[in-house]
């Protein structure tokens, strides 16, 4: 209508509607401030923490260790079964070496036990001068020679055992030789005492040989069936004992 004022009147709800825009749009900016400002400070934090505890052990190192633990473990585990054969072989070449031992030592007994009182003891042994229980016998047939043509024979060594049954130590010095059909008086034959028997200690039994060439032949004596005399004698020409036998050294 003319001369009638018009007033107008803001949109209430459009009014109402701005303050809640507003307070949404200063929240959503105060909390992207907010994160902004964490990330800041936890890198800033973290920068810090590494530049005031600098770490001293490159990590390629620490797996370079671990691979080399690794590698040794796996070395030994393979090794072993190596260790355990070279020990089982040296067990086995200790056993076969002392078995060699003890055969070299059993074959290398020469001398056997003879029946003697058994409280006799090689210290309270003393040397007998007077013999009653001494031992001498041949131990094979005498090594010879003999010549058909010629008629005659020679011997080369003779074999012998001496037994000590005394109850103390002997010690032979010589040997006499006697030949059938040839009489001590017309030649004498002596040989020494070889050491291993110079000496033997009661309940002992040595046997030995030695060498001496003795001749004889057909026109003296049958060879095919001779008699051989071993007389034992000490030192001070005392007969210790003394073996007689025949012998067929016509061969």
């Amino acid at each position: 209508m003319p001369g009638q004022k018009i007033e107008l009147k803001p949109n209430e709800p459009f009014l109402k509607s701005q303050p809640l825009m507003e307070k949404k749009v200063s929240i959503s900016l105060r909390s992207v401030v907010f994160v902004i400002v964490t990330v800041l400070l936890l890198s800033s934090s973290f920068l810090t923490g590494r530049y005031l505890f600098p770490s001293t052990i490159p990590i390629g190192s620490v797996f370079a260790s671990i691979t080399d633990n690794v590698a040794e473990q796996t070395s030994e585990e393979t090794a072993e079964p190596e260790v355990t054969e070279a020990v089982e072989a040296a067990l086995v070449e200790e056993s076969a070496s002392a078995d060699n031992e003890t055969l070299e030592e059993t074959s290398a007994t020469v001398i056997e036990e003879a029946d003697i009182p058994a409280e006799t003891t090689t210290t309270s042994q003393s040397v007998v001068t007077s013999y009653s229980n001494v031992k001498l016998e041949f131990t094979r047939v005498p090594a010879f020679k003999w010549s058909e043509a010629g008629g005659y024979g020679t011997i080369k060594t003779i074999y012998y055992t001496v037994t000590n049954n005394e109850a103390g130590i002997i010690k032979p010095s010589y040997f006499s030789v006697i030949i059938e059909g040839y009489a001590p008086t017309e030649r004498s034959i002596t040989v020494s005492v070889p050491k291993n028997t110079a000496e033997i200690t009661a309940g002992k039994k040595v046997q030995n040989a030695f060498d001496k060439s003795i001749a004889y032949a057909s026109s003296a004596t049958d060879p095919a069936n001779v008699k051989v005399t071993l007389e034992l004698y000490d030192e001070n020409k005392k007969l210790v004992a003394k073996a007689e036998q025949e012998f067929n050294l016509k061969g």
